[in-house]
């Protein structure tokens, strides 16, 4: 399903989407950035969302949310404090 949804993301937008690079592009980015990534998370893991940071060259800020996994980040009310600060 990821697969066909990148197709189309692909066929839709005019690139190859095998070549993408967020961290490349991470490098371009100037306006500020919040990350915010799950601890836990096994489908994409931290590792990614921290080398992108480290990409990044303009304000920046990293959260990594314990026992959080894919896509459940947002659910814990810390994280929206943080957000919101």
């Amino acid at each position: 399903m990821i697969r066909k949804a990148l197709s189309l993301a692909g066929q839709g937008g005019a690139f190859d989407v095998d070549s993408v690079s967020p961290m490349i592009a991470a490098r371009r980015v100037n306006a500020p950035v919040l990350l915010i990534h799950g601890a836990e998370d096994i489908d994409t893991r931290p590792e990614h969302s921290q080398r992108v940071f480290a990409a990044l060259p303009g304000p920046k800020r990293l959260i990594l949310v314990e026992n959080a996994r894919h896509n459940e980040s947002l659910s814990q009310a810390s994280v929206w404090v943080e957000i919101e600060s």
